[in-house]
Parts: structure tokens; sequence; C-alpha cells
């Protein structure tokens, strides 16, 4: 299931990209995002878990480490998706790519943040 995480590490390639700088790890957007956290007075999971973080408007996110830890699957069908957002809040599709084949989840999203 997609998080958080996984859009932090999409929006970290596309600035990469931009920068023309290389893009940080996976692992390195959610070290930064628990020290974050941790500086702020808890820790990211417990956060998570509670839904306190920054996508409380997300259902669906409850649980973010178990997509992106120890645990988390190295490989998975996946779709990048951005969307603009206007004043008025309606939303447009800026761009969108996936795959049904099981793709190495960061070379994956690394690969289609930037092509979608």
């Amino acid at each position: 299931m997609a998080s958080f995480l996984h859009s932090a590490f999409c929006f970290e390639v596309i600035n990469a990209s931009l920068e023309h700088q290389d893009p940080p790890t996976l692992g390195k957007v959610v070290k930064l995002w628990n020290h974050y956290v941790a500086a702020r007075g808890g820790s990211g999971e417990e956060k998570e878990q509670r839904g306190t973080a920054h996508h409380e408007s997300s259902p669906g996110l409850q649980n973010e480490y178990a997509s992106v830890g120890p645990n988390a699957p190295s490989e998975a069908p996946l779709f990048v998706t951005w969307e603009t957002i206007s004043s008025d809040e309606s939303r447009r599709l800026r761009g969108c790519i996936g795959t049904f084949e099981p793709l190495e989840l960061e070379e994956g999203l690394k690969t289609y943040a930037r092509i979608a």
C-alpha cells in the first residue's frame, strides 16, 4: 500500500532532479522523517499509528511503517500519479504511469516519479 513516506520520496526525487542532484534513498527519507518527528516530541511510528502526522486527511495510511519498514515488500506493482490543486481546491491530473508487474520499490518509484 502506498504511504506518506513513498510520496515524500517521490517529491524528493523530483526536487533532486530539478536541482541536478542525486536523489536521497528511500531509507534516507525514512530516517529524516523519523528525526523530524522525534524533534517534535515522539516517534514517527507512534504518531503515524495515532494518525497525528501531516497526512491526517488521508484515510487508509494509518500504519505508515508497514509499507517501508523491515517487513515491507521489496517488489510490488506500482503507480505514480501527480495532480495539481488549484486555488478553488479542484484537482487536475498532471501525470500518471504505472505497471501491474512487480518492480523493485525504490527504483520503480524513482523512475516513475520522474516519468509521470
